[in-house]
Order: structure tokens, then C-alpha cells, then sequence
């Protein structure tokens, strides 16, 4: 019996985000159960700013009734995976880790040297410049576009979670992983998905063209990788 594939979407996205990856899957045989992260969608709102182990309980509870199980995660859905099965939260069967956040950017030091320019830059919040100087600093220099776009406690919840970080911590996991990764991404860049296989003891990297949005855009060819995996 084929374990059924849980899927879990990124910061920003929706239920409807991997809608065509889950159909993809489901002609291949398999039951899905696709997952809608609380504060997106028409999920709502956590009534308190919420930390990784908050998303790993959601995700624990989410996935009670499954006895066997695939979790497949896309950017902050992969994090969310890789901090429940480091902190042995959840045993899936495998997992699989689309473009995935939590590893450590290069650039730590340039993006709090422009998040304090963005803040010295509030002062100005009251001219007409302002939005545009910030929206340049978050997108085009830092790249955290998702955190412009959120609100109330999902904002609190952005400055938490990014402060979570895996390096020294995936070398944990010791499930069957399959890695797959835009060669194009420019939000967690090729090198990240190379950490982690270089990490992960019985971990599988795939790399494909395309950036950041991968399950989005080339669903039926990940389908297709993610059926091969699971049949080895």
C-alpha cells in the first residue's frame, strides 16, 4: 500500500499553491493530503506570533491519523519538515525537500546592514519616498519580499522563524530525502540544496531548471521525480 504524500505549501502561498503537484500525484496512484499553513489562505490567523515548534505541533496534529506517510515540502513547508523530524516531532516515511528555507544566507551581514538602514529610514515613513526606498531595500537588495507583504502576528512570525537556522542540525536526519532544486533559485540558491546533500546521510539531490517556484510551474516533471523516489 502506497503511504500517502502530505503536502505542504510555502510562506505566502495557499492551499491552492500545490493544487496541480497534488493532482499530478494523485495520477500516479497515490492519496494526498494537501495542508493549508494557519495565517495564509482562507486559514486564519494565529491569535499569538507563533516559533518553529508551534508549526511542528500543527503539522503533528495535521498528520495524527496517518500511519504512513510522506511529507513533501516547498521553501518555509520544507522547513517546517526539517525541524519536526530534527526534533523527532513526527516519523515520517521519507521526505522531500522542494527549494526549501533554513539554511543559513551568505549574506547575514548585508542584510542586517540594509534592515538597519530600513529602519533608520522609518524616521522619513511621512514622505512620499519612504515606500519605495523600503520596498527597494526588502526586494531588489535583502530579498525578503514576503515580509512586506505580511501582517499583525504573521509579521512577528517572520522575524521569529528567520532566526531559526539548520546547519548544524540537518546532519540529524536519517530519513530517505529526496532534494529538489531550481538551478535558477535566487531566493535559497543552488549552494543550500548542496549543504543539505552533502549533510543528510541517505539524501538524493535533483536539480532542475527553474527558479524558486518550482512545484508551481513544473509540477508534472516533479511528480514524476518524487514516483521514482518512492518506488526505490
Amino acid at each position: 500500500m502506497k503511504p500517502t504524500i502530505v503536502l505542504i505549501h510555502g510562506w505566502g502561498g495557499s492551499i491552492k499553491s500545490l493544487e496541480n503537484l497534488d493532482i499530478s500525484l494523485q495520477k500516479k496512484g497515490y492519496s494526498t493530503l494537501r495542508l493549508e499553513i494557519p495565517g495564509f489562505g482562507s486559514t486564519p490567523e494565529m491569535n499569538k506570533p507563533w516559533n518553529m515548534n508551534d508549526f511542528s505541533k500543527w503539522l503533528k496534529e495535521k498528520t495524527s491519523h496517518l500511519d504512513k506517510f510522506v511529507l513533501v515540502g516547498h521553501s518555509f513547508g520544507g522547513r517546517i519538515i526539517i525541524h519536526s523530524v530534527i526534533n523527532k516531532q513526527l516519523k515520517p516515511q521519507k521526505i522531500v525537500l522542494i527549494d526549501i528555507s533554513g539554511i543559513k544566507p551568505k549574506n547575514t551581514l548585508k542584510k542586517k546592514f540594509w534592515k538597519n538602514v530600513s529602519k533608520v529610514a522609518k524616521k522619513f515613513e511621512k514622505f512620499p519616498f519612504y515606500n519605495f526606498v523600503r520596498k527597494v531595500i526588502y526586494t531588489k537588495i535583502i530579498n525578503e519580499r514576503d515580509y512586506l507583504k505580511a501582517q499583525g502576528n504573521l509579521k512577528e512570525t517572520f522575524k521569529i522563524i528567520n532566526e531559526s537556522f539548520y546547519d548544524n542540525e540537518v546532519s540529524k536526519i536519517n530519513l530517505p530525502t529526496l532534494i529538489i532544486w531550481g538551478d535558477e533559485d535566487k531566493a535559497t540558491p543552488l549552494w543550500m540544496g548542496e549543504y543539505l546533500q552533502e549533510n543528510i546521510l541517505n539524501s538524493k539531490l535533483v536539480v532542475i531548471k527553474g527558479g524558486h517556484n518550482l512545484p508551481l510551474v513544473k509540477y508534472e516533471q516533479i511528480a514524476e521525480i518524487i514516483d521514482n523516489f518512492l518506488k526505490n
